[in-house]
């Protein structure tokens, strides 16, 4: 009996056993089976994206053997770009996209076909597209100075007010190459008023732009156009006619104080006038332009006249002045210019000729004279006759105004020109028929008049002994009134502004000459003309 039962566990375990494996294999099946239709799916997925791929190729390849056969018939390459316009906005490794490149290989007709294919899809997604450089296709094409490509973008809307990684505008880059033409194009658009005024990363405006590029059409485009004239630049406060004078450019000088009204006294950030600059640099011709047009030679700036521990003890307790362009002043002659004195010594003076005053000349007998120096004979024109009077410089300032013989008589009678100087000049010039205009009616004053006109225009300076060089007295030389004048031969006449030098001589009487004397280094080669004592 227990043999028997014993019997029955062995069995009843081997049908347990028996059914787990059977049920292993089950499972097994049913899992090689799952990953074979999993697998049988992916294939037919692959195959259906295959043909459809195929299906998409073969509609492309199509496409663009039917534009091939259109671009065979008709000649137009459109016909080719069209069916690429999906790709006209891709860019490359630096950023560029087609129409950067096409306009920095300068293929004019490449971009106008490019223009005419993407104005039918999102436009501003390739026109106003940036480089790595910030650049748009705008922007390139100024400086490429491509006028035609500028206008068909701007024809097609490109955005002017973008800026490049330096804070350029478009506007800027025309300016600073100097491009007119170009510049014209953007001051007519509609967003103009908003970016003339400007600045830059640097700080500076178009209107700086084209005075550093020296582009005298750029700037009279400006000023017709109503920028700011005196807008100071960011970094150091200066304005156009600052950046004039340190360039020496006289005729862009002269066209901001003529045409843009300039403020002939306006300062930097550090107190410094265009005259200061002048001054500094010993330029006479500037000098008398900005004298000319009412410049302040008083005027301080915030360096200190002299250090404090140079001071004496009387002047510690007082404020240490500012420099002025006087105590700037280079040269002698600068120095006359801005203080409007004219020294010479007695004995040259009493050799001076009576030569009359250009005041001499009523208005008919200028009219005339203006008459027949505006002729194409440039043998006898204004220009010439200027270069006989010494002002040939000063050509490119009086071309600007619209009398520019007028502009010339009135320079040359406000730096003390006289009739007979310019009757010499006329004669030099073989030009008869204006000599005898001036001759006729020309009546010299009466010889006391001569004696006090002399006067008035060469006043004498009565120079005492030198003193030696252990002297520390300084000597003052006293200003002249407002009929005094200057020889420098360059002032210019403008116009639009009112000659009052008086007021601005009431400020300070003297100069200290001694201070000149050691700071700026006067030579020997003055002793003939002045002696300082």
């Amino acid at each position: 009996m227990p043999k028997r039962e014993n019997q029955m566990c062995c069995n009843k375990k081997h049908n347990e056993k028996f059914k787990e494996k059977v049920e292993i294999e089950d499972k097994s099946k049913t899992r090689t089976g799952s990953v074979s239709e999993i697998e049988e799916d992916a294939s037919a997925n692959i195959h259906l994206q295959d043909a459809f791929f195929l299906e998409k190729a073969m509609e492309l390849a199509k496409r663009h053997a039917n534009a091939l056969f259109d671009y065979a018939v008709t000649g137009d390459v459109k016909m080719l770009l069209a069916v690429q316009c999906p790709l006209i906005a891709v860019q490359d490794e630096n950023g560029d996209n087609v129409l950067h490149l096409a306009i920095i290989h300068l293929h004019m007709e490449l971009v106008k076909n490019l223009l005419e294919v993407i104005a039918n899809m999102n436009a501003a997604a390739v026109l106003n597209v940036r480089n790595d450089l910030y650049q748009t296709p705008l922007h390139l094409a100024v400086i490429t100075r491509q006028a035609g490509i500028v206008k068909a973008l701007l024809g097609a809307k490109a955005d002017v007010t973008l800026l490049d990684r330096h804070g350029n505008s478009v506007f800027h880059l025309a300016a600073q190459q100097g491009d007119e033409v170009v510049l014209s194009m953007l001051l007519h658009h509609k967003e103009a008023s908003v970016m003339r005024d400007l600045p830059n990363g640097d700080g500076l405006t178009v209107l700086h732009l084209a005075v550093i590029a020296n582009s005298m059409l750029c700037l009279r485009q400006l000023l017709a156009h109503g920028v700011d004239v005196n807008i100071q630049e960011q970094k150091s406060g200066r304005t156009a006619l600052h950046l004039a004078i340190e360039q020496g450019n006289i005729s862009m000088a002269g066209c901001l104080l003529l045409e843009g009204d300039a403020f002939v006294d306006s300062v930097t950030y550090d107190g410094t006038t265009p005259l200061h600059i002048a001054a500094g640099r010993g330029s006479t011709k500037l000098a008398a332009l900005l004298k000319a047009a009412g410049a302040d030679p008083h005027i301080e700036n915030f360096e200190p006249l002299f250090e404090e521990e140079d001071a004496k003890d009387n002047e510690r307790e007082k404020i240490i002045p500012g420099t002025t362009p006087l105590d700037m002043a280079t040269s002698w002659e600068v120095y006359d210019i801005l203080s409007r004195k004219l020294c010479k010594s007695k004995a040259a003076s009493e050799e001076l000729p009576i030569q009359g005053n250009m005041k001499d000349l009523n208005e008919d007998v200028k009219l005339q004279l203006y008459k027949l120096l505006e002729v194409p004979d440039l043998t006898k024109s204004w220009s010439m006759l200027a270069q006989k009077l010494g002002l040939g410089i000063l050509n490119n300032a009086f071309r600007l105004s619209p009398s520019p013989s007028k502009t010339l008589l009135d320079n040359y009678e406000v730096s003390g020109g006289t009739v007979k100087e310019l009757i010499d000049a006329l004669r030099k010039m073989d030009y008869p028929e204006a000599v005898e205009i001036i001759e006729k009616r020309t009546t010299l004053s009466s010889q006391s008049s001569q004696e006090k006109a002399k006067n008035d225009l060469l006043p004498l300076c009565d120079l005492p002994s030198p003193r030696t060089e252990q002297a520390d007295d300084i000597h003052n030389f006293k200003f002249q009134d407002a009929e005094s004048i200057c020889d420098s031969g360059v002032e210019i006449s403008l116009h639009k502004l009112s000659f009052t030098y008086s007021e601005s001589f009431t400020s300070k009487t003297s100069i200290n000459l001694k201070k000149k004397a050691s700071g700026y280094g006067q030579d020997n080669s003055l002793q003939g003309k002045i002696e300082v004592t």
